[in-house]
């Protein structure tokens, strides 16, 4: 049986069946699995699971503190605006320290 044969008839490549493999269609991903998991893919390539549930965890914590920075930002206020100029009326059981 003959092996694997290449010819070159304008980039032509014959397989050992006869068949042209330049004719195939290329396998390409479908577009709604490239959008929806491209980016995951791209921006965890290489990279153990040690190293992506350590930068997973830490974008957590960040997003955890920004959060709280802006209750803390949003507390400043009320009690400002209690303070000053009683705009503010505490709703019952809001107490501010």
């Amino acid at each position: 049986m003959s092996s694997f044969t290449k010819t070159t008839k304008s980039e032509c490549i014959i397989d050992e069946f006869g068949r042209d493999n330049s004719l195939r269609k290329q396998k390409t991903q479908a577009p709604c699995v490239t959008s929806m998991c491209g980016d995951y893919f791209n921006r965890f390539k290489g990279m153990s699971w040690a190293e992506i549930t350590y930068l997973l965890e830490e974008e957590e914590e960040e997003e955890l503190k920004k959060q709280e920075e802006e209750l803390k930002k949003k507390d400043a206020e009320r009690k400002r605006k209690c303070e000053t100029t009683s705009t503010y009326e505490l709703e019952e059981g809001e107490i501010f320290e």
